[in-house]
């Protein structure tokens, strides 16, 4: 991976817009669907499993595609269903109903 790339998915993670806007305006990075080797993500996708609404707001004002799949079939939207705080509260709540219920037998 290059040292440009390695910066892109490190400042997607960071919520970084600024240096975002830096790679992808210096044409460091000309793909905004640029994939990780490893796992496939995307900027977008990262952003989506982080929870930020602002580089969420921000790829896809510049163009980023909602509809990419990761190495896993995932594509941004269903990341970031996993991975919301909301999502994850529900999980949580959920499970301690069912851990709860379980007390009662």
């Amino acid at each position: 991976m290059k040292e440009s790339e390695k910066k892109w998915f490190d400042a997607a993670r960071a919520g970084r817009i600024d240096e975002i806007e830096t790679l992808y305006r210096g044409k460091d990075i000309i793909d905004l669907d640029l994939k990780e080797p490893k796992t496939g993500m995307t900027a977008m996708h990262i952003a989506c499993a982080h929870d930020d609404a602002a580089m969420v707001k921000f790829l896809y004002g510049l163009g980023a595609l909602t509809t990419v799949e990761d190495n896993y079939g995932r594509t941004p939207k269903k990341v970031a269903t996993f991975m919301s705080r909301a999502y994850q509260a529900l999980v949580v709540a959920e499970r301690f109903e069912m851990d709860r219920s379980m007390l009662d037998m």
